[in-house]
């Protein structure tokens, strides 16, 4: 207790001490500052080294001794401010009242009256009122065209002779929407604040607000920028389906074009083309993600150039490099030989007939071993007769190569055989024999007849009785190997029967057998001639038994 006696009253002495040197020297703020930072800071040591007995609750002793502390250094942060008023505020309303809660007499009054003869100095101390606003020098704003992408950044110089500027905050509303109020950063004696990107097609409008400290206001003008779009879209994809286009085929074109997302917007996607006589545009429309526009069908051989343009919103416009393709033929040409069929033997003049297209068809060739047969410059269906009599026997293969205009090759192949040999007959055999054929009697003729070709189809035995004035045709029937049987039925006596054998292969080459043209023949033999001859053969073969019996008995035996 007396140690805290001892430490205010000298507090008072100092405060009397000093008080005519601050009435003497008030127009020096630095030196008045200091001495009230002084003060408060003796005030808080004061506060320090009260003991607990000094306060209403001793166990909070501690924690309101802090408090109380707090509350004067937050007194000489706005000393150190130039806020007077606000200290004086400070003591008078918020200092006091903890002092006179927490605090018990004679520790209490002690307080009291040092805090009040602090704010009475602080009172004397005031400068005059400051009843001139803030000046706001010119306002400056960077870029002066700005675009979707830029910060704004505005400047501005703020001065005040008396108080001091205080604060200097920047108002700005987009499109006359809602207010926005920052402070402004102060940087080598400017204020700065830079207004964020803002969606192309706004205005912005802008002012700046200064207050001094001593409360007055300055206002400037209102100012405005539009947000433009300098920027075209950007192209970033484009692609052709397919990459190298056939003759019958439309061609799409793919593209992606975008936008940042401030910027205007992508408006349109125009693809343009020539098909090598003038320039077609055609607007491209938005797929799954990407714009698509589609080149007709062009004949071969066509140079197809063709770019796309982006234009946005603000008509700024981005195109491509100019591509190029050729129309391509990838297709071969059909190629068919529809006869003869594949495998089959030919023979004598014969129809190949054949099958050609191509839209861009040059011309066609068929060959036979390598040998050129015909050439076609016309597509569709062709028939050639080919003469294979002059052709040895054997394999020929038909190729039909068919050419477009692209070089490209249709081809066809067709193994035959050429067989333009006939048959071969051997000499006929009858039985009975040509003498030896009765009254109405069956003759059977028996014949080799074979093929290496296409082999034997037909064996026709064909005989006349009217001296060739009318021929009977019997096919004869295969019985084994390369034999075949036919009969010629009976006859009565007396008639003359004529017959030759006639042979077909396959491919209708045939021979005759007629024994080199006077045929073959027998003639009817009587009944008893018939019976005659028997007796006769049966006489001969009863002598030959008798002669050969006497032979075998005059034997000697050994």
């Amino acid at each position: 207790m007396e140690r805290f006696i001892a430490k205010s009253l000298l507090v008072i002495l100092a405060i009397f001490t000093i008080t005519p040197i601050i009435v003497t020297k008030a127009s020096v703020r630095c030196d008045r500052n200091e001495l009230i930072i002084s003060l408060l800071q003796q005030l808080s040591d004061n506060v320090t080294s009260l003991p607990q007995e000094a306060f209403e609750h001793m166990k909070l002793a501690d924690m309101e001794k802090n408090a109380l502390c707090n509350k004067i250094n937050a007194a000489i942060h706005q000393i150190k401010a130039g806020a007077y008023t606000g200290c004086v505020n400070k003591l008078r309303n918020d200092l006091e009242n903890a002092v006179i809660r927490w605090i018990v007499s004679p520790w209490k009054d002690y307080l009291l009256d040092l805090i009040r003869r602090i704010i009475d100095i602080i009172v004397e101390c005031v400068p005059p009122k400051d009843s001139t606003p803030p000046f706001i020098h010119e306002v400056l704003y960077f870029p002066e065209f700005p675009e979707y992408e830029d910060y704004v950044l505005v400047v501005t110089r703020v001065t005040d002779c008396q108080s001091g500027v205080a604060n200097v905050t920047l108002g700005y509303s987009v499109d006359s929407g809602e207010n926005v109020s920052v402070i402004m950063n102060k940087t080598n004696g400017l204020y700065r604040f830079e207004i964020p990107p803002q969606p192309y097609n706004s205005t912005v409008t802008f002012l700046v607000y200064a207050w001094d400290n001593a409360g007055n206001m300055a206002v400037s003008s209102v100012y405005s920028y539009f947000v433009d779009d300098f920027h075209p879209p950007f192209i970033s994809y484009i692609e052709r389906v397919p990459a190298s286009p056939n003759y019958n085929e439309t061609v799409s074109i793919f593209a992606n074009a975008t936008e940042p997302a401030f910027a205007s917007g992508v408006k349109e996607i125009i693809l343009t083309y020539n098909n090598g006589t003038a320039w077609t545009n055609a607007t491209m429309s938005f797929q799954d993600g990407l714009y698509v526009a589609t080149i007709p069908e062009l004949p071969y051989g066509t140079i197809v150039q063709y770019t796309v343009y982006a234009f946005d919103n603000a008509e700024n416009v981005a195109v491509m490099d100019i591509y190029v393709y050729t129309v391509d033929d990838r297709f071969m040409p059909v190629a068919r030989i529809n006869a003869p069929t594949c495998g089959s033997y030919v023979a004598g003049y014969v129809n190949v007939e054949v099958y050609v297209y191509d839209d861009e068809f040059s011309e066609a060739e068929l060959t036979a071993n390598d040998t050129r047969l015909i050439l076609w410059n016309e597509a569709g269906t062709h028939v050639y007769l080919w003469n294979t009599t002059a052709l040895s026997d054997g394999a020929y293969m038909l190729r039909l190569n068919a050419y477009d205009k692209a070089g490209n090759i249709g081809r066809a192949e067709c193994l035959v055989k050429t067989d333009n040999t006939p048959p071969k007959i051997g000499v006929p055999s009858q039985d009975p024999d040509r003498d030896k054929v009765g009254h109405y009697q069956n003759v059977t003729v028996t014949v080799e007849v074979s093929d290496e070709g296409a082999g034997v189809r037909d064996v026709i035995l064909s005989y006349s009785t009217d001296e060739g004035g009318t021929w009977t045709n019997i096919t004869m029937d295969k019985v084994c190997g390369d034999v075949y049987v036919g009969m010629i039925p009976g006859f009565e006596e007396g008639t003359h029967v004529q017959y030759e054998i006639i042979a077909y292969d396959r491919v209708n080459n045939f021979a005759v057998e007629n024994n080199a043209g006077e045929y073959y023949v027998y003639n009817v033999i009587p009944e008893f001639q018939g019976l005659t001859i028997l007796i006769l053969i049966t006489a001969t073969l009863i002598v030959i038994i008798v002669r050969k019996s006497k032979s075998q008995r005059q034997t000697p035996l050994s």
